[in-house]
């Protein structure tokens, strides 16, 4: 996946866009494997429910179950990150 800096004229925005990428990537990292899959399933490959149920083997309600408990522990991760300082945008 190419990054945002490496995108011609990438300005300010791209700059914040891609901090906010490595926040985002180094917040999932620190999520238990499980939740990390479920929420690169769903939202960075853009797999429905179903398919993103049928690769991690569970039913559909047990995954909207993970994804619900991914996306809270992703929130606070996130937070925390930001309670911490976060990545220095200036």
């Amino acid at each position: 996946m190419a990054s945002l800096a490496d995108t011609p004229g990438a300005g300010p925005d791209e700059e914040v866009r891609l901090d906010d990428d490595v926040e985002l990537r180094s917040a999932l990292g620190r999520l238990n494997p499980r939740y990390e899959r479920a929420i690169s399933l769903r939202y960075l490959a853009g797999l429905d429910t179903t398919e993103a149920a049928r690769a991690m083997g569970l039913t559909n309600a047990a995954f909207s179950v993970v994804l619900t408990r991914a996306t809270r522990a992703l929130r606070r991760e996130l937070a925390a990150e930001s309670d911490r300082g976060g990545t220095d945008n200036e």
